[in-house]
């Protein structure tokens, strides 16, 4: 399969799977200059929902309709409608440094850049305390490998194709037939800074944002010109766009 990748914005471009872009975008609060990157996900029947991307982490959560939470309230209505879920019959509760997230543990399909998933477990947040929200984002989607994952504890993850508790990543990298499936298993995380568009936030699946291969190859030719000026003993090593030596596992 080509090499596909993601770009987050907060009003998505879809391209093509093989060149998929969103834009991916910062907000900034007033507190102690907090950021927060957010992308569009499809979540159940369609609806569409902007999570918190937090790489400090491992479960899904999403704050549901049920939520009665001040911190609920912030998202202007944009919360998970469980209508289309599958109960697991499992509970889940996550702490935080500030705040507690409780909820049932729930199947439900999640699509994220064209990737969809029929049976992502996730926890519908029914209280989310001292835990900000906003209307740009009524959740988190966690990328940190699972040796933290609460969800997984509970529900243990499976090699079969039946829902299990496996991460979003995990699944990702497991659509069957793989041949659906990102054709490299690792994702690549590009950070903008808020208030400049020098440098575009994007999250990447089985591909490098296409700013950090430009800036790839453009020191590697730097560092072949220090070579040549200093007659370094060693070489730096050849660089293709098409060869991926450093892939993160999930």
């Amino acid at each position: 399969m080509a090499v596909a990748a993601i770009l987050l914005s907060p009003r998505p471009r879809y391209y093509d799977i093989t060149a998929l872009t969103f834009h991916f975008y910062a907000l900034v609060t007033n507190i102690r200059h907090v950021r927060s990157y957010m992308i569009e996900t499809v979540v159940g029947a369609g609806q569409r929902v902007s999570l918190q991307v937090d790489t400090g982490s491992s479960d899904l959560w999403i704050a549901s309709k049920s939520c009665l939470s001040s911190s609920c309230g912030q998202t202007n209505g944009h919360l998970y409608d469980a209508s289309s879920l599958m109960s697991t019959g499992k509970t889940f509760s996550i702490k935080y440094l500030k705040g507690v997230i409780p909820g049932p543990i729930v199947w439900d399909k999640f699509s994220v850049g064209g990737y969809s998933l029929d049976s992502q477990a996730l926890a519908a947040a029914m209280v989310v305390a001292s835990e900000a929200l906003s209307a740009a984002f009524s959740g988190i989607l966690s990328l940190a490998l699972p040796l933290n994952l609460i969800i997984a504890e509970l529900i243990l993850p499976i090699t079969s194709n039946s829902p299990d508790g496996a991460t979003w990543a995990s699944n990702l990298f497991s659509i069957t037939p793989t041949s659906s499936a990102p054709a490299h298993r690792f994702l690549s995380l590009l950070l903008s800074r808020p208030g400049s568009d020098a440098v575009p936030a994007q999250l990447g699946i089985c591909r490098h944002p296409d700013l950090v291969l430009m800036l790839a190859r453009r020191n590697w030719e730097n560092a072949f010109v220090c070579f040549e000026t200093h007659h370094h003993p060693f070489p730096p090593p050849f660089f293709s766009s098409s060869t991926h030596t450093n892939t993160a596992h999930p």
